[in-house]
């Protein structure tokens, strides 16, 4: 992996040698500068495509998780709460959870009234 602290000290030996003193040594640090930029410039393109690609998975991410809380949210303010507010996170979880089993326990009455009635009924409910 380059030393990029040492890639700036070799950058600014070869400004020197483009516009001032144009020491020996300020000439072989603008030759070792080019060497070390032709290594240095791949890893950083390769550094930056990989830095690229988490960004857009974390965004991704993060978005779908934003969406999710999103309709929640919306749920419960539907639900009667308050329109002002956005639940704390673990009661939300826990309401949608009671949400869930309420609706769980409506499918399951629903099921075993058609079944009384001869009809039968597909899938499970949970």
């Amino acid at each position: 992996m380059t030393d990029y602290n040492e890639l700036r000290r070799l950058a600014a030996a070869a400004t020197r040698a483009r516009t001032a003193g144009r020491t020996v040594q300020d000439m072989a640090d603008a030759i070792r500068f080019q060497d070390v930029c032709i290594t240095a410039i791949p890893e950083l393109l390769d550094a930056l495509e990989a830095a690229r690609k988490d960004a857009s998975e974390l965004r991704q991410s993060f978005d779908v998780r934003w969406e999710a809380d999103m309709r929640a949210i919306k749920r419960w303010h539907d639900a009667g709460g308050d329109e002002l507010t956005w639940p704390d996170h673990v009661e939300l979880q826990i309401w949608l959870l009671e949400q869930l089993d309420a609706r769980d326990s409506i499918i399951a009455d629903l099921r075993r009234q058609l079944a009384g009635l001869g009809i039968p009924t597909q899938g499970e409910t949970k």
